[in-house]
């Protein structure tokens, strides 16, 4: 069995029974390579091509998600603004800090 959490709060008893393995977050360099997939899936429909300013923000304001938590609000920001904006991903980890 694989129990995958972001925070690990076992029972006594299941202590020794148990083999925990952390597996850290995204890198910059592993979100930039996210970031190029996105963008080069929408080529097709939407012109995407963020400043390398912007791109930073949205590496950066990414950092603590898990990759899918990363795919899921870039497509997130894509319906509702037709492109990835650093405030969408800022707005979504607020709304998981509240």
């Amino acid at each position: 069995m694989i129990i995958v959490s972001p925070i690990l709060k076992l029972p006594f008893e299941l202590e020794k029974q148990i083999t925990v393995i952390d597996w850290p977050l995204p890198d910059k360099d592993d979100i930039s390579r996210l970031l190029d997939d996105v963008i080069e899936k929408m080529k097709p429909r939407l012109k995407i091509n963020p400043s390398s300013e912007e791109r930073e923000g949205i590496i950066k304001s990414s950092m603590g998600f898990t990759l899918d938590e990363i795919d899921n609000v870039f497509a997130r920001s894509l319906v509702k603004h037709r492109n990835i904006l650093q405030e969408e991903i800022v707005s979504k980890k607020e709304a998981d800090n509240s």
